[in-house]
């Protein structure tokens, strides 16, 4: 839409009336970008092979990194072509020859993409982590969960005892909202009991290749709704 105010719910419902203007009024600009956007099949891309093509021919000194966090192969950036991991972390796009080259020295965009980045931890971070909790420990270790709650708020300290979701049994005062959605949620089950549902099972390369988006599609496309009832990610070490 030329001219008018960018609606976001317009553009979520009908994203095909859409252009992006990231490839002229952005990226000419920018020498590293930190990609973290959700995308899927139904919107525009952020930037296309020809763009970035067209970019590079016409500023030769922008784009010249990407951190890309989301890592969707040929997706919102058409020219990440592959996923990389903690042992090889980096490659070239070579955007004159439209290719991944396995070198970080190349001519082109140099590409940081690991798909389990997210579920790595730091060393800093985790000493961090554990600098911060170490003083909580005694507290944890000494108290008695058999005590009252008011005694157990009193041994553990405020921070501890507002972490703790459960005691004895029940939800602690800070947690029992969490039996109101239950009810809400069984009551809502319950009005939809002549609905047929099913349960699957679904394996393989979810979000690396992006299945996961265009099968939850599919399900809102059709008017239902969908539950993940587990999510089970890890790194496939069988292509490390």
């Amino acid at each position: 839409q030329r001219g008018s105010a960018f609606d976001e719910q317009h553009y979520f419902e009908f994203p095909e009336e859409y252009e992006p203007v990231f490839h002229t009024e952005i990226a000419p600009y920018t020498s590293v970008l930190v990609n973290g956007m959700y995308w899927d099949h139904r919107y525009p891309r952020l930037l296309t092979v020809e763009q970035m093509q067209q970019l590079h021919a016409q500023h030769p000194t922008a784009m010249l990194a990407l951190f890309d966090i989301s890592c969707d192969p040929e997706g919102a950036l058409e020219f990440l072509k592959k996923t990389t991991n903690t042992d090889a972390p980096f490659f070239t796009y070579n955007t004159h020859l439209d290719e991944a080259l396995d070198v970080i020295d190349g001519e082109g965009v140099l590409v940081l993409a690991v798909d389990a980045l997210p579920a790595e931890l730091p060393r800093e971070s985790s000493q961090y982590f554990s600098q911060a909790l170490f003083p909580f420990l005694e507290q944890l270790a000494t108290s008695d969960s058999r005590a009252s709650l008011e005694q157990q708020q009193t041994q553990l300290g405020a921070e501890m005892f507002n972490a703790m979701i459960t005691a004895q049994g029940a939800l602690t005062p800070n947690f029992k909202y969490i039996a109101a959605l239950r009810r809400k949620n069984t009551l809502h089950v319950t009005e939809h009991e002549h609905l047929k549902s099913e349960i699957v099972r679904i394996d393989g390369h979810l979000f690396d290749s992006g299945i996961i988006n265009q099968i939850l599609d599919l399900i809102e496309a059709h008017g239902a709704e969908y539950t993940i009832l587990n999510l089970l990610s890890r790194v496939n070490t069988a292509e490390l």
